[in-house]
């Protein structure tokens, strides 16, 4: 299981050093979880820095799970 974090879909989304051994292990990964808080960032931050359209194409590459953001969410997602 991967949680996607924001650091982690930006280094995909930029293309920076660290993406290809991201987006290898997102490929071999069964279940991938980002949640609903974190998404919502993802899209501000694109959106300023006119990379939406790329958040969307690896949205619908990787298709997350998107997961509420409650206290128990947050402290699961945080233990992993």
């Amino acid at each position: 299981m991967i949680v996607l974090d924001t650091s982690a879909m930006l280094a995909i989304l930029l293309r920076e050093p660290a993406a290809g051994e991201l987006a290898n292990r997102l490929a071999v990964s069964g279940d991938v979880l980002i949640s609903a808080g974190t998404l919502s960032e993802m899209y501000i931050v694109a959106s300023r820095r006119g990379i939406f359209e790329r958040l969307d194409e690896l949205l619908a590459r990787i298709k997350p799970e998107i997961v509420p953001v409650t206290e128990e969410v947050a402290q699961k997602i945080g233990a992993i």
